[in-house]
């Protein structure tokens, strides 16, 4: 069981959730920068069964990878979204990473049941990926290229590209899931 759902007032909720999200970007304030565009990356987590996932392992695909928490609402938010932007794009060379970070298994696992998640959902406890992502606050959206590098991804609010997106995004959009098959299809050799 969470904390949050413990509560009783949804005000409360959504207050102790921004303070904790803030909190988290404070906290991360002296991270090394993200990874800039054309970088290559390399990660090695373990999902919820225990196994291991690295992104060699997803070469050839563009790798959307998804950092968040139990803890943040606006994390949350994004999860079944999450899900229906994978289940559009899934037929594609693409999918979608979900990295907890800094969480416990119970509470990651007790939301991709509620949420039936069907992309992989990596567990990062020990928050080991904060220094490698530059990560100075949750959620933040980033895409890993078929060469394993950086490279833009676009942020639905602004139908910009960007080096990473911060904050929840509607990611299920049909115009975004659009704009991103596009990409991908203009990127198949």
């Amino acid at each position: 069981m969470f904390l949050i759902p413990c509560l009783r007032h949804t005000h409360l909720r959504i207050s102790l959730s921004f303070l904790l999200c803030f909190l988290s970007a404070c906290a991360n304030r002296t991270a090394t920068p993200p990874p800039s565009d054309g970088q290559s990356v390399s990660l090695e987590l373990r999902d919820l069964r225990g196994d291991l996932h690295s992104l060699d392992d997803y070469s050839g695909k563009f790798v959307f990878i998804h950092f968040w928490a139990s803890w943040c609402i606006p994390c949350t938010y994004e999860l079944a979204r999450l899900q229906r932007f994978a289940a559009a794009l899934s037929g594609e060379k693409f999918t979608v990473l979900g990295i907890a970070v800094d969480d416990e298994a119970d509470a990651v696992m007790d939301l991709v049941r509620h949420y039936r998640l069907s992309f992989p959902v990596l567990l990062d406890s020990h928050g080991e990926t904060k220094q490698t992502f530059g990560l100075s606050g949750l959620p933040r959206s980033m895409l890993i290229g078929p060469s394993g590098s950086i490279v833009a991804i676009l942020d639905p609010r602004t139908m910009q590209a960007a080096q990473f997106v911060d904050g929840a995004r509607d990611w299920d959009k049909p115009d975004v899931i659009a704009a991103y098959r596009r990409f991908i299809q203009a990127s198949k050799p």
